[in-house]
């Protein structure tokens, strides 16, 4: 029952959680990556600062803040973004595997509990 208990916790409320973390910062770095793409460093300071002039969401804007902080530091902005934006993507991917595989545990638990309850009411009733 704990084990069953634990992968719920994690299925429902930890992954989602985590995952729509990650997912407000892969679309962040996402952003900022497509607009380095078309309009060079000059393009992504411009949609940095629009970020930071129009956004409604905290994260989103912490992540803005503080890349705008790391900017000054970095060498190669198009490659920090692009890495930041993959480390998201594995991030994701592997936490939506982890969920995948605490609902399947949690399945078979359920199923291994079902039959083993037939199977001793079947048992109590034949004797």
């Amino acid at each position: 029952m704990l084990i069953f208990f634990s992968c719920m916790l994690f299925a429902n409320f930890y992954a989602v959680r985590l995952m729509g973390r990650y997912g407000v910062e892969l679309f962040f770095y996402d952003k900022l990556s497509v607009a380095y793409d078309i309009g060079g460093p000059e393009g992504m300071k411009k949609e940095l600062k629009e970020i930071m002039l129009n956004e409604k969401f905290p994260r989103e804007l912490v992540l803005a803040h503080d890349f705008e902080s790391k900017l000054k530091v970095i060498d190669n902005p198009q490659g920090y973004l692009v890495n930041k934006v993959q480390d998201a993507r594995k991030k994701i991917a592997f936490l939506r595997n982890l969920r995948t595989i605490a609902i399947a545990l949690m399945f078979i638990i359920f199923i291994w509990r079902l039959g083993a309850g037939l199977f001793t009411r079947y048992k109590l009733k034949k004797s």
